[in-house]
């Protein structure tokens, strides 16, 4: 990873606690440009990575 970029973060109400998402802009060594994202889901007085995407 060359750099990474915060685009934005936005809360789902799920009906069940709900979740985060946070989107990245990401450049890679090799040139390469992507958009990650990341879900996260409260737990136990913090935050849990639930799942992650990359396009």
């Amino acid at each position: 990873m060359a750099s990474r970029e915060y685009l934005n973060s936005r809360f789902v109400d799920d009906g069940e606690g709900g979740f985060r998402i946070i989107m990245f802009r990401t450049e890679f060594a090799n040139g390469n440009t992507q958009l990650e994202a990341v879900s996260l889901s409260p737990e136990a007085g913090g935050w849990k990575v639930t799942s992650y995407y990359i396009d």
